[in-house]
């Protein structure tokens, strides 16, 4: 799966994430074995850089593909932002938190414009059932404990903090908490998921499980005025 290539300095999540932190205090400890654990998961998320030339298709002068898993992506987005939220750290830009996961800015903006694309083709409730699926993996879920979780996700006072780093506003979150007041919600967001390959059903257990899926998307630097 081929994403657009974005611009890292245009990268709208820079802004928004700014706006919405601002100076967050003190920095508080930061537990290394936590910090080991989620730079781990972004190493498993990030499968591989492919540097590109300019005579390669669609390659861009000075350009960079990275590769990335999509469920292991979401995971380490996600576990990252529960951590950032409960440590307290004083991030003052996405950058410091891409080096703090040993991610990379460009990697990191490259990944935030694929979650970018993604909610814009997925309703937000399609869309937070994916990640909060990728909670489980590689063991998987039953259909009704997934069901339960993402009620429980969206009902968490915190997971509103976690919105920028899934690449969602507040409003979009507020929307994915909108739509459980709907019946037939999850059986809608589980066909949506299956029809874009991103799941498939383990037939002796039962459990959802995330496809192996992996996407590639490109950064380029701007330079001028």
């Amino acid at each position: 799966m081929v994403f657009p290539r974005p611009s890292v300095k245009s990268n709208l999540f820079v802004e928004e994430f700014a706006m919405q932190t601002g100076d967050m205090g003190d920095d508080i400890s930061i537990n290394s074995d936590q910090k080991e654990r989620l730079a781990s998961l972004w190493r498993e998320a990030q499968d591989q850089t492919i540097s590109v030339s300019n005579t390669t298709p669609q390659a861009l002068f000075e350009g960079v593909n990275f590769r990335f898993h999509l469920g292991h992506a979401m995971k380490a987005a996600l576990e990252t932002a529960k951590a950032v939220v409960s440590f307290g750290k004083a991030f003052h830009s996405p950058f410091e938190i891409w080096s703090w996961v040993e991610c990379g800015a460009e990697a990191g903006a490259a990944l935030m414009s694929v979650f970018e694309s993604l909610v814009q083709r997925m309703s937000a409730i399609q869309y937070v059932t994916a990640v909060v699926l990728s909670e489980h993996i590689p063991a998987g879920i039953k259909p009704n404990a997934l069901e339960a979780k993402v009620k429980d996700f969206l009902n968490d006072p915190k997971s509103h903090e976690y919105a920028w780093h899934l690449g969602m506003s507040k409003g979009r979150l507020s929307e994915a908490k909108e739509a459980i007041g709907d019946e037939d919600w999850f059986v809608l967001s589980l066909a949506k998921l299956r029809d874009l390959g991103f799941i498939f059903d383990e037939p002796v257990s039962g459990k959802l499980m995330f496809k192996s899926i992996n996407f590639v998307v490109g950064v380029k630097s701007e330079t001028g005025g």
